[in-house]
Order: structure tokens, then sequence, then C-alpha cells
């Protein structure tokens, strides 16, 4: 059974989260400030300096003892009720120096306004909207009685050495209350930056989702419509660029035989392979099932075939192994040409020409490449 921390020694382990940690820190802290300036108070402050000693004795051990009940609660668990505890005490303090130091004349108001602060920190809205009531409803009290010519007690000035522990006091809590402010508004931006990242994360992969094939990391055939298209499009009359559709070859027999696991794999490795061999500023993309498309920008008929035949010839170079053997893979290539001859091409009917090609190219008897030049 865990012993019960009656000197007010450690905070109680009894956060379940990092900021309910440090309100429970928070608490600790004040409630082991105010006890250690009750018993500075009994012990020194009211021996030496207070006029009505056995008053204040009594009042202090009466706030030591609400101080230590709050304590008791805190090591309970129940961080709200202690919470109120010490603001209410806190009050009760700010609220006794100020009627003691000759009423809201007197600079003891300023320890009003931080029992409300604190209010508003360790309870909420509500919290310091009840301390704010309070303090203007005892004010208003005290300057009617003012008004009405009734003197109140001037056992205090800010000349006296209670006052200035009081001050002193009234800066430490306040620092106290800051350094939770700071951390608890450092804690809040870190988790704002660490959603906002989350987000940006969660965009980036969506973003990704919608232009990339899951299964083979190249474009698919929506984004490379939205990046060629436009190229196509804009380009001047004279520019060159061509289209090539291609096709593996045998590709159902693979799946029936091997399964679709293996043509998935045969897929990844094909078009691993055509990456590899195209230009970095090519366009390559899965145009769908066993079909690719690749744009080739500035370049003419005769570097077009070089590169259809360097593709073709890359991969059948490669076959696909499997368990030790290989599973032989060739691929067919329709290759549309835009040229001079037709400067108004776009890129609808260059795809219509490079399939036409390729269906070609499988009727002369597959891994082989069609060039269809567009020429009149």
């Amino acid at each position: 059974m865990k012993k019960f921390d009656c000197l007010f020694l450690r905070p109680p382990s009894i956060a379940k989260t990092e900021r309910q940690a440090r309100q429970v820190l928070l608490l600790h802290t004040l409630l082991s400030v105010m006890a250690l300036f009750m018993l500075l108070g009994i012990v020194l402050i009211v021996p030496l300096f207070a006029p009505n000693k056995i008053a204040s004795w009594i009042a202090m051990g009466i706030l030591l003892v609400i101080t230590w009940i709050a304590r008791v609660i805190l090591e309970r668990g129940n961080v709200q009720m202690a919470s109120a505890l010490l603001v209410g005490l806190s009050w009760l303090i700010a609220i006794g120096f100020v009627f003691l130091s000759g009423g809201m004349k007197s600079a003891g108001v300023v320890y009003l306004v931080a029992a409300a602060t604190m209010g508003g920190i360790l309870l909420g809205e509500r919290g310091a909207f009840a301390i704010t009531l309070l303090s203007l409803s005892a004010g208003l009290g005290m300057v009617g009685l003012d008004f009405l010519g009734v003197m109140l007690p001037r056992i205090f000035n800010m000349n006296s050495v209670m006052s200035w522990t009081a001050l002193a006091l009234s800066l430490v809590v306040t620092t106290l209350v800051v350094n939770y402010v700071v951390r608890d508004l450092s804690s809040a931006l870190a988790m704002a930056q660490a959603h906002i990242e989350t987000r940006k994360h969660a965009e980036a992969q969506l973003h990704r989702i919608a232009q990339v094939d899951d299964l083979t990391g190249l474009f698919n055939r929506r984004h490379f419509f939205e990046l060629v298209h436009p190229a196509v499009a804009n380009s001047p009359p004279a520019s060159l660029f061509a289209l090539l559709m291609i096709d593996a070859d045998h590709f159902k027999a693979i799946n029936d035989q091997y399964g679709h696991s293996v043509g998935d794999r045969v897929l990844e490795q094909l078009a691993q392979t055509l990456t590899q061999t195209v230009r970095l500023n090519d366009v390559v993309a899965r145009y769908g099932g066993e079909e690719f498309v690749l744009f080739l920008n500035d370049i003419s008929p005769a570097q077009a075939h070089q590169m259809a035949e360097r593709l073709r010839e890359s991969v059948a170079a490669h076959p696909f192994q499997l368990d030790g053997a290989g599973i032989p893979l060739t691929i067919s290539i329709g290759v549309a040409m835009r040229n001079s001859a037709n400067p108004s091409c776009s890129l609808d009917p260059l795809i219509t020409r490079a399939d036409r090609a390729l269906y070609q190219a499988k009727q002369n008897g597959r891994n082989c490449c069609v060039i269809d030049r567009g020429e009149p």
C-alpha cells in the first residue's frame, strides 16, 4: 500500500495524460508554496510583526488546514476539486489582504486579479468568471462601506514585512502559473504542428494514390493524361514527339499457368525495366492491365524507333526469374509520331494511331515495333 506524502515532498502519480501531469505538478507546487508560506507566517512573521497575534495564528492555521485538505484531495486523484480549493484559498488570502490593508484603494487589489487569473488557468472560463464575480461583489461591498464612512481596518501597509511577504508569494505563484501556461501553450502548439504534419502526410498519400498505380509504382492512366495533354496541346507546330503503346505478349498465359500473383510480379519487373530504360524527361505510365504508355518529347522518328527497339530488347533480355527458372517475356510496341506534316495533332488521335500500330505489331507476330509516322 502506498504511503501518503503528508509533507508535500512529492507530486502524486495520478496523471493519465501529459497535460494532466503538468496540472498536477502545478497544483502540487502551489500547494507546497502555500503551506510553506503559512508555516513561515505562523512561526516567524506573526510573532514578530502581526498586531493581533491570536487572530493571525487562527487565520493562518485555518488556511494551512485547507491547504493540507486540498493536498489530500489531490492525492486521491480529484484534480478538479483540489484546483477549486486552491483557487478558493488564494481568493480568501487576496480578499483578506485587501480588506485588512484599507479596502479597494490599496495595492492589494492586484492579488484579486491574480486569483481570478489562477481560477481561469486551473478551472477554465467558469472558474475565472466565478472568482471575478466574487471579487467584484466583495469590492463593491468595500466601496459601499467606504462611501458610508465606515473605516476598514488598516492592519497592513505596503511598507510592512507581511505586505512584502505577501507580494513575494504572489510573484512566486504568478511565475508558476505563467510557466504552466507557457508549457501548456508550447505543448498545444507542438500537438497542432504534429496534427498539421499528419494531415499533410495524409494529403500527400491521397495525392499519390490519385496519381500512381499501386502495383507498378508508375503514373496511372488518369495522371498520364493530366501531364501529357497540356504538353501536346501547347506544343509549337514544329515540335516533334512520339507516343508508344506497349503490351506484354501472351500475358494471359502467364497468369493462367503461374497465377495472378506471379503475373503481378512480372508486371512490376516490366515497369522497372521501362523506367530504367527511358530518359529522365519521358513520361511512362500504366495504361491498364498489361498495357503501358510512354510519351517521348522532342524526339525524331528515328530516335523514337531506336528507343522502342531498346525497350523491346531490354525486356526480352531479362526473363522473369521464378524458383531458379526464367519465364520468357516479350513486348509489342506501337509508335505514333507527331511531326510537321500534321501539326494540329492532339493527344486522343495520337493514342488511336499508337494503338493501331500496336495491333499491327501483334499481327506481325509480336515482339516487334511498328511506327505510324502520321504522314498523309
